[in-house]
C-alpha cells in the first residue's frame, strides 16, 4: 500500500481530500490494469494545484461528462483513468478522453484503464486535474 501523505506531501494529501479523489487515487495506483498509472506519474501531474477533479459512472461513451469540481480553466495536467467492463473498445476510450480533451485543450493527459467485470455501469471515469 503506498502512504499518498508520505509520498505527496501534506498540502496536497488535504487537497485530495478536499475535491474527494482520495480513495479515487489510492484505487487507481494499487489496481493492475490494462494501461497502469504508476506512483511516478501522479507526482508528475502533483506538481502543481489541484484545480478540480471528477469521478463518475457513465453507460454509453458518448454520455455527456460533468465537470463540475472543475474551478479554474487554465488545466495543465490530467491523470485520467477509465474503468470498463470487459466488452468496452479503443472507440469508447478515445470518446471519453476526447471530451476531457475538449474541455483542457493543451492538457498533458496521463490515462490508464483497468477492467472490473463487476462495474455497475460500462464505464467508471476518474480524474484529477492540475496546473503547473
Amino acid at each position: 500500500m503506498i502512504d499518498l501523505k508520505k509520498e505527496f506531501g501534506e498540502d496536497f494529501y488535504n487537497d485530495l481530500i478536499k475535491c474527494d479523489f482520495l480513495k479515487d487515487l489510492d484505487e487507481i495506483l494499487n489496481t493492475t490494469g490494462i494501461i497502469n498509472i504508476d506512483l511516478n506519474d501522479v507526482k508528475n501531474v502533483a506538481r502543481g494545484d489541484i484545480v478540480g477533479a471528477i469521478s463518475m459512472s457513465i453507460n454509453d461513451s458518448s454520455e455527456k461528462l460533468v465537470f463540475n469540481r472543475i474551478n479554474d480553466k487554465n488545466i495543465s495536467s490530467a491523470i485520467i483513468n477509465i474503468v470498463t467492463k470487459e466488452d468496452a473498445g479503443i472507440i469508447d476510450i478515445s470518446n471519453i478522453l476526447e471530451q476531457i480533451r475538449d474541455i483542457c485543450k493543451d492538457v498533458n493527459m496521463i490515462y490508464g484503464t483497468y477492467i472490473d467485470s463487476n462495474l455497475n455501469k460500462a464505464f467508471k471515469i476518474q480524474a484529477l486535474f492540475t496546473n503547473k
